[in-house]
């Protein structure tokens, strides 16, 4: 965390910091299960700490979010590149931005696997063997397959 002088009670700014981070963590699950990819997040503007003015809680606490979300998953951090801060709306709103889906890699694992597993299929013939079987049905029923 930044480094703070004077008698300022570190064990509560950290305290704050490391609630408001799974709290967002949180979010971000959540908002992911619904299946969305972004995440809207108000952030508190008062913080409680002692021996250090809100204002100045904010200016810590907002950095050490933001570079925390910003920051590769490589280096410690979260991972969210696509994230911002909009200072103007009251509640100050953190905005991030993940891809969905799966991981490239995770991609190709699967896809290699299936094709791997597959036997070939003559796509015409299979297609003739279903357009036969659905002409086989009432009309109301029929929709050619192509």
């Amino acid at each position: 965390m930044t480094s703070l002088r004077g008698n300022i009670d570190k064990n509560t700014l950290s305290t704050v910091l490391k609630n408001l981070i799974s709290s967002i963590d949180n979010a971000i699950t959540e908002a992911d299960n619904m299946g969305f990819d972004t995440l809207a997040y108000s952030l508190p503007t008062s913080f409680g700490v002692r021996k250090l003015p809100d204002v100045d809680a904010q200016l810590v606490i907002y950095y050490e979010v933001l570079r925390m979300c910003r920051t590769p998953e490589t280096e410690g951090g979260k991972g969210f590149i696509n994230t911002t801060i909009d200072t103007k709306s009251c509640p100050p709103v953190l905005h991030l931005r993940w891809i969905g889906g799966l991981k490239p890699e995770e991609k190709t694992k699967m896809s290699n696997y299936i094709v791997m597993c597959s036997t070939p299929v003559d796509t015409k013939k299979e297609l003739a063997t279903l357009n036969e079987k659905l002409n086989q049905l009432p009309s109301k029923n029929r929709t050619l397959a192509k």
